[in-house]
């Protein structure tokens, strides 16, 4: 990134919401919008409807989220000013996985739960790359909507597994390992 002049900022490894304060500080912004490493067909248009949303409603989100789409498309929102409460409230250094429950379910944050057309809430689609089985799916949707570069969206995607609903049985075999690993490795525990 350094070599191409691409700005980027390293911080804990496993404290997720720490680095994300840590870089929040480095670049001096009061809102951040995150796409997670493994959500590699995240919708560059729901990082744009996440910002645009944010700054017309400035003083009213500190969590925004995306519900009801396919796993891995979206992005989430987070205000600068409670993500430092919640690094004060939290009582671990692991928020690797599940970070965002410290946002929705502690009730003390004004979370925004945002969603598309009824045509587009498909949570029934995985692609986020945890397993071997997503790697294939997430490969085969690329092969399929990519020929003409990756200018695709989540429209398309929804559209692509309307037309080959088949495609959901390669990878629907992990989606129970993932929740229950999710949940199990999920710390949300507050400091009392």
């Amino acid at each position: 990134a350094v070599k191409n002049g691409i700005d980027c900022f390293r911080g804990s490894e496993n404290d997720i919401l720490d680095r994300f304060l840590q870089a929040a500080k480095k670049y001096n912004t009061e809102f951040i919008v995150n796409v997670d490493g493994d959500d590699i067909l995240c919708d560059p248009e729901l990082v744009d409807k996440t910002i645009k949303f944010f700054t017309e409603n400035k003083n009213t989100p500190d969590f925004i989220k995306w519900i009801n789409l396919p796993l891995g498309i979206s992005p989430m929102g987070i205000k600068v000013s409670a993500l430092e409460a919640v690094c004060k409230m939290k009582d671990t250094d692991k928020t690797d996985t599940g970070w965002g429950k410290y946002f929705t379910e502690t009730g003390k944050f004004d979370v925004i739960e945002r969603t598309l057309d009824k045509s587009l809430q498909r949570p029934d689609i995985r692609l986020t790359l945890d397993y071997p089985e997503d790697e294939k799916l997430i490969s085969i949707v690329i092969e399929r909507l990519g020929k003409n570069g990756n200018d695709f969206n989540v429209s398309d995607i929804v559209k692509l597994f309307v037309r080959e609903p088949k495609l959901l049985d390669i990878n629907k075999n992990v989606q129970k390992e993932y929740w229950e690993r999710f949940n199990e490795m999920s710390n949300t525990k507050l400091k009392q």
